[in-house]
């Protein structure tokens, strides 16, 4: 048999390749030590503090804003992910169908609203160019007059 460890080319081969491979091995595990390097240290931060630090920092009203922006972007993912989940489902479609037909209700509602509320908006500026001296309360008598 042939011995790969005797031949001067090979065996020199082999220790490059192993070589090479306990770098990428040492490398893969120092980038893989941990996904959420910023978690782990704001982590490392809070977890020697008492109780009652802990608490305090907290209540920060700057670290509670942004906690609450983070929240929005934790939900934001885990909704993206499990959207096509719970759509497959019966009850994820007979939700996702009251919704729909919720939400087209309220647009049309919100449409006229709006419409309305511009309307009046437009009322009001003819009204107030040709009374200046008129406050919006006269404008409201004049215009349920009508």
């Amino acid at each position: 048999m042939f011995d790969i460890n005797n031949d001067p080319l090979l065996g020199a081969y082999k220790q490059n390749q192993s070589q090479i491979i306990e770098e990428y091995r040492r490398k893969v595990e120092t980038q893989s030590s941990s996904r959420t390097p910023l978690w782990d240290k704001i982590d490392g931060e809070i977890a020697p503090l008492s109780e009652d630090q802990k608490v305090r920092v907290m209540n920060d009203n700057e670290y509670l804003s942004l906690q609450e922006q983070l929240q929005v972007l934790v939900s934001e993912q885990i909704l993206h992910l499990i959207k096509p989940h719970i759509e497959a489902t019966d009850r994820g479609k007979e939700l996702l169908g009251k919704i729909y037909d919720c939400v087209q209700v309220a647009k049309k509602k919100v449409i006229q609203e709006t419409n309305k509320e511009m309307e009046m908006f437009r009322l009001w500026q003819d009204y107030s160019k040709k009374h200046p001296e008129a406050t919006y309360a006269e404008f409201l008598k004049s215009v349920k007059k009508k």
